[in-house]
This record gives C-alpha cells, structure tokens and sequence, in this order.
C-alpha cells in the first residue's frame, strides 16, 4: 500500500504534468483518425514543440520530488535539528538552481526546431560577444543575486530556521531562494530580504553552530527584591515546563539603576521556533510569582517631603497625597 506522504508527493508535483502528458499521447494519436494530420509538418512540429516542453515538466517535477524526499529524511534520520536545517537549505537552493538549468535547456530546444533560428544561429554568434557584454552589464545585480544564493548554499551563514538579526529585528528564517530570503519576526511580521545581504553585510546568526537557541528575559525589580528566591521559582518553572531542554539555566543582575536593578534570565531550549514561547512563559509566570508573594518588589517609585521639623516617607507602587 503506497505511504500516504508519498500520495501527497504524487498530488504535489505529478498530477498535472501526468493528465497533460495522457492529452499528448491522445494527439500523438490524431492522424490514425485524421489522415490529413500524418502529412502535415505544422502539426509534427507543434507535437515536438509540446513533447520538449512536457518532458521538461517531468524532468523538473522529477528534481522537486527527489528534493522533497531527502529534505522529509533528513529532518527524519538526523541526530539533531541542525543537521536537518543544513539538508533543508541546501537541497532547496540545488532544487532552484537545476530548475533553472533544466528550463533554460528546454526553451533551447525549442528554440532549435525553429529552422530560421538555426540558420541565422552563425551571424547571432557573430555578435554575441557584444549582446554578451551588454546583458552582464544589465543582468550584473540578478547574477550577483543568484551566486551568492549558491555561495549561501554551501557556505551557510544562513539556514532555514535560524535566529538571526537584521537591522535590529529579530527574527526566523522561513525561506531562501536564490534571489532573497524570507524573515518572520515573533509578531508574525515577514522580511523580504534580497540574498547577497547576508554576504556584504554584518548580521547575527544566533544558532549558526547549533539548533538549540536561547531565551533571553530582561525584568525590574525593586532593590529590595529576594534575589535567591527569585531564582528559586525560576528553576522551579522551568522544570515544569517542556519547552525547557534542561541544559542552561541562569539568573543575574546585569544593571542597576536609580530606582530598580534589571535581572537578566538565560534559558535554552533546542528547538529556535520554541524560544519565543518559553520567554514568555518564564516572563509570564515571574511576575505572578512577584505580585503573589512579594509584591513590594515590583518597581516603585520613592517621594521624600521634607518641611521645617518634620519629613515624610511614602513608599508605594501607587502614593495618594
């Protein structure tokens, strides 16, 4: 019985190009009822034309479906999600790049059944050195464009699912093509971003040696908060919570300021889709921690009257004079 991933294959590329190849074969088949056709030249070379395009078809859809199947086995047998991100990114810029060359082929051998076109193919060659001069000079931004999506491809300082940064946003790499990678920000905003960015530009790659990634979560507290306890319930809530991988946790003062000091929180986890998610549970679930037991930790903001002989004190999140 055929897996149903591999129906699913089948509907995704095959289905079209198989119900217009059974049309060719139907027209493979006009001149046996209409004998006019099996002399007629125009009708042979319009069947050529079509077989060269639909046999490209097959051969491109050929290359996708190989492309599909390792990109599935990859993230099936790899030791970790790195490696399925590397298989991801590559075989998808390999599958554009022979799509590409397959296509150029095909309109190529279209073209060469065309007479004319070949017996005016020796004075185009006589000026090809020029039409070749003037097209780079117009084309040099798209090549420049396609070889560093190639250098991408092998280079990787980019893969599909990495965490990375540009200009100042942070986001995960949904797709790359040759021509511009695609970016989604936590808030679910998309980034066209054109390829050769990432070859001339500075940028961060946050799981570019590994897949796991890290939370980061920066929360005020007034200079009276209980520093250990409050690391307390942080190990407390990563244990309960499955996004965690189990391996870095911390809790620090990285800054102090006039009214509050800035706690920093360090979590992993090894999936880069999930960090976003444990940040906001760890931040989440803190500040319930805060106002339910120490609620005179959260930032507040201190006032001092003085008058002749007498001074006031008001310490409150909220002071009512």
């Amino acid at each position: 019985m055929i897996k149903r991933k591999y129906l699913k294959l089948l509907k995704k590329y095959w289905y079209k190009p198989l119900a217009v190849s059974c049309a060719i074969i139907i027209l493979q088949l006009g001149p046996v009822f209409i004998p006019y056709l099996k002399n007629s030249p125009t009708y042979s070379h319009i069947l050529m034309i079509i077989t060269i395009i639909i046999l490209t078809w097959i051969v491109i859809q050929f290359t996708k479906t190989i492309g599909d199947i390792i990109i599935n086995k990859g993230f099936k047998h790899s030791r970790n999600n790195l490696d399925a991100q590397r298989i991801n990114t590559q075989m998808g810029i390999l599958v554009n790049i022979t799509t590409i060359v397959l296509a150029i082929i095909g309109i190529s051998l279209v073209l060469m059944t065309f007479s004319q076109i070949r017996k005016i193919g020796i004075s185009i060659l006589a000026s090809a050195g020029i039409a070749g001069i003037i097209l780079g000079m117009a084309a040099q931004k798209i090549l420049g464009k396609i070889l560093a999506g190639i250098q991408i491809a092998f280079t990787q300082p980019i893969k599909i699912g990495d965490n990375i940064v540009v200009a100042g946003e942070l986001g995960t790499v949904e797709k790359i093509n040759l021509t511009y990678a695609t970016m989604t920000t936590p808030d679910r905003r998309q980034f066209v971003i054109p390829i050769n960015y990432f070859i001339e530009n500075i940028f961060q790659n946050w799981t570019i040696n590994s897949s796991d990634s890290l939370g980061v979560i920066y929360i005020e507290v007034d200079y009276i908060a209980p520093i250990q306890m409050i690391r307390e319930a942080l190990n407390n809530i990563l244990e309960n919570n499955d996004l965690w991988d189990k391996k870095f946790k911390k809790l620090q003062v990285v800054e102090t300021k006039s009214q509050t000091i800035v706690l920093r929180i360090l979590a992993s986890t090894s999936d880069p889709s999930n960090a976003q998610s444990l940040q906001c549970d760890i931040r989440e679930q803190l500040i319930e921690f805060l106002q339910k037991n120490y609620p005179e930790c959260l930032p507040q903001v201190r006032l001092k009257l003085t008058t002749s002989g007498a001074t006031f004190n008001f310490d409150h999140p909220r002071i009512n004079v």
